[in-house]
């Protein structure tokens, strides 16, 4: 008949040569006899707890047993779980999560819609406030040109004017036996000034503050995309 030790024949762990009849429950090590005996003599060992290894192997299937019993229970309840619960859950929340998804499509394409049109709105109000202020300033430069112009006309007639009093003056000067005495009169001076501008000024064009904050009040501030996690 074969030995029950020879049958379940385990090396002991200290010498790896003879086979274990103890197991140390302190430092789950299996030993020999020979080894046994040195454990319990040694000061580091000397407290250690030793059990024959056929009662720990008893204990251990026991044990495995009962773990294996425990194990199917807990993965059983897993399997239950993750089927009543979590797989409905996770379906579920991915539907909501499309629907998130489809709604921020249609709010970003909405946003920039609303954004074009303040655009559009900005670019037709800064067009026609360009124009009115060219159309303006056309028209003031055709009324200084026009006023321009009148007192040329005046100087052309005033030098006629004096022209012909140079040509009389010179006849009558030729003549000295016949010189008319009311020729001596002296010339009016506001007869023949002009009136004149003092300066034509054209005021330079002093562009506006283009900077980002002043250009983000007119045109709106700027839409943002947030996400927030869920607890």
């Amino acid at each position: 008949m074969q030995n029950q030790d020879d049958v379940h024949y385990v090396e002991c762990d200290n010498c790896e040569q003879e086979a274990a009849h103890y197991h140390c429950k302190t430092c789950y090590g299996h030993l020999c006899k020979d080894c046994k005996m040195t454990h319990e003599s040694k000061r580091l060992t000397r407290g250690h707890s030793l059990i024959l290894l056929s009662e720990y192997s008893r204990g251990t299937n026991i044990k495995q047993d009962q773990c294996t019993c425990e194990i199917r229970r807990k993965l059983k309840e897993e399997m239950e779980t993750i089927e009543n619960y979590w797989l409905p859950f996770l379906k579920q929340s991915q539907e909501e999560e499309y629907g998130k998804k489809k709604s921020l499509s249609e709010n970003v394409r909405h946003v920039k819609h609303e954004m074009e049109e303040q655009y559009g709105k900005l670019v037709k109000r800064f067009t026609d406030l360009k124009n009115k202020a060219i159309a303006q300033l056309e028209e003031e430069e055709g009324q200084a040109s026009i006023a321009i112009d009148k007192t040329i006309e005046e100087m052309k007639n005033t030098v006629c004017l004096l022209d012909c009093r140079v040509k009389k003056l010179k006849d009558y000067l030729e003549d000295d036996e016949n010189l008319p005495k009311n020729m001596c009169n002296e010339i009016n001076k506001e007869s023949i000034s002009v009136k004149r501008f003092t300066y034509i000024r054209v005021d330079p064009f002093c562009p506006g503050n283009l900077d980002t904050c002043c250009l983000q009040q007119v045109f709106g501030y700027l839409p943002t995309v947030t996400l927030k996690q869920m607890k």
